[in-house]
């Protein structure tokens, strides 16, 4: 835009596009430090995973020896006790601790939540790493209510702060993508946490894992506090206090709300979000327990052991990372471009003189006639960002990826052979842009000040979702197996994303929308 005499001389930082920040530093702007931290934190989360829950049967066997008469029954009710107790606290903390990292969002900047996401288990990973020196009861109950810690520093808040990372650091037309590469990036970390911890723990000790977690836990704090940019939090609504509604803020944003007329006045109630948040949980409800029935049915039906299950696992998660980083953005990108389809207007043709050239000085007109030069105008306020980048291909692409999912787990209940398993691995996260998708959308739904809290809601709801497909497709699964019907599973599966998807048909992008609470 060429400047004129309006054009103040020093820009206004507050103005410059979030671009402007993540590609301020050449090679290594700050999302890929972002991404760097999230693959480094995805790992060190993962890779104690399988030697917790070893550790905690091995430790509780070993205490059941301890008894006058220990069976093998009572060894195994034991452990299944302790660990039943250690993921009922670790599934509560980390609800909880979306609560407080998004108190800690607001109050301090992303930055600031961040490096808490990474100390706080340091110092948890610390006391695992003395639960399993220690071998008796005193490291059972170290591996159990050291959990709570989790509440203030764990792996549900840093995914967190790093998806509003992602929405601080890129620009609106890029967020959909960010966000499906971020999440890629967690499920390669994933893999190779998988890895890391079974082949440390074979080599060097049952230790060894969290020692391993140790150290990386504390390179990404250094990464954390010393790389990640810094973004100022939010100014504190002195209206919304402290309390209660406070804490439910992030769900509150994710609640009906009313649209406005162009011309003024109230509107419609608009229900798309509320639609969305469900139709996302349902999506999560659908497709989070997959991976858990494909290890449960090759290991009864085909005999796959720990090492077979690692592979399919680590094949898995290598998958679904490769199409979330490579495929996904382009996916998005190339539809985004058919969907819109925008008309390119043709090139204003230059206007014909209406009559002979002046060559004399005689033959100009008086300044005076000259038609005054109009006021120039404010600069018009942006377009919305759907007008620029067709974020409705984003809700029709996550519609559609629910219907696909469907297709592809209800193929799963055809596996009669163990070959199909790995088939099956690769092929069903072709479908897993689901939650990328939905977040990219929601935050077109919502003003920008609400954004922070809407991303803490959707996290929290897929959290809580997450939790009780294990619980029903867990019990589902049994019935199933004990009547000899156990591939069945995926097709009750499949039908509950075609549900997620009926249900995110109705949701529509509003013209305009007031905030949170006029309802």
């Amino acid at each position: 835009m060429a400047a004129s005499e309006s054009t103040p001389l020093l820009a206004n930082k507050a103005t410059e596009p979030p671009a402007a920040i993540a590609r301020s530093s050449g090679l290594f702007p700050p999302f890929r430090r972002l991404l760097l931290v999230s693959l480094l934190l995805s790992v060190a989360f993962v890779s104690t995973a399988t030697p917790l829950l070893y550790q905690m049967k091995v430790m509780s066997e070993r205490v059941c020896e301890e008894w006058e008469a220990c069976s093998a029954r009572q060894a195994s009710k034991l452990a299944a006790q302790n660990i039943s107790l250690m993921v009922t606290l670790t599934t509560l903390s980390g609800i909880l601790n979306l609560f407080s990292t998004g108190w800690l969002m607001r109050r301090y900047g992303p930055r600031f939540a961040m490096v808490m996401q990474t100390l706080v288990p340091c110092l948890r990973n610390v006391a695992q790493t003395c639960a399993v020196l220690d071998g008796g009861i005193l490291g059972i109950r170290l591996l159990q209510w050291t959990q709570l810690m989790t509440i203030f520093g764990g792996g549900a808040g840093y995914m967190l702060t790093a998806n509003t990372f992602v929405n601080a650091l890129v620009t609106p037309e890029e967020r959909t993508a960010s966000f499906g590469i971020l999440q890629g990036v967690f499920m390669f970390g994933s893999m190779v946490g998988f890895s890391i911890g079974g082949l440390v723990g074979d080599r060097f000790g049952d230790a060894a894992p969290f020692e391993v977690t140790l150290s990386l836990l504390i390179i990404s704090t250094i990464l954390s506090s010393a790389f990640l940019p810094y973004i100022a939090p939010e100014p504190v609504d002195e209206k919304g206090g402290t309390g209660i509604g406070s804490m439910l803020k992030p769900l509150l944003v994710l609640g009906p709300r009313r649209t406005e007329k162009e011309e003024g006045g109230d509107g419609k109630r608009y229900w798309g979000v509320p639609l969305l948040t469900f139709g996302t949980a349902m999506g999560v409800f659908a497709s989070a327990y997959v991976p858990m029935m494909l290890q449960m049915v090759a290991t009864n039906e085909f005999g796959f052991g720990v090492k077979k299950n690692g592979y399919m696992m680590s094949l898995t998660s290598a998958s679904r990372g490769a199409f979330l980083t490579l495929l996904f953005p382009r996916i998005i990108a190339l539809g985004r471009r058919l969907y819109t389809n925008p008309k390119a207007s043709p090139p204003p043709t230059p206007s014909e003189p209406s009559g002979p050239l002046p060559t004399t000085p005689a033959d100009f007109e008086p300044l005076s006639a000259l038609p005054e030069a109009p006021a120039e105008e404010p600069t018009p306020p942006p377009k919305p960002t759907d007008a620029d980048h067709g974020s409705h291909f984003d809700l029709a692409f996550l519609r559609s990826s629910l219907v696909v999912d469907a297709l592809l787990t209800a193929g799963a209940s055809f596996i009669s052979e163990g070959w199909h398993i790995y088939a099956a691995a690769l092929i069903l996260p072709l479908a897993s842009g689901t939650a990328p998708a939905a977040k990219g959308v929601l935050l077109e739904l919502v003003p920008a000040a609400q954004q922070s809290e809407a991303l803490a809601g959707i996290a929290l709801v897929e959290t809580i979702a997450m939790t009780l497909t294990v619980s029903v497709f867990g019990l589902v699964f049994a019935y199933l197996s004990e009547i000899g019907q156990p591939f069945l599973v995926f097709d009750l599966n499949a039908a509950v994303a075609l549900l997620a998807a009926i249900i995110l048909a109705f949701v529509r992008f509003p013209r305009v929308i007031k905030g949170a609470g006029d309802v």
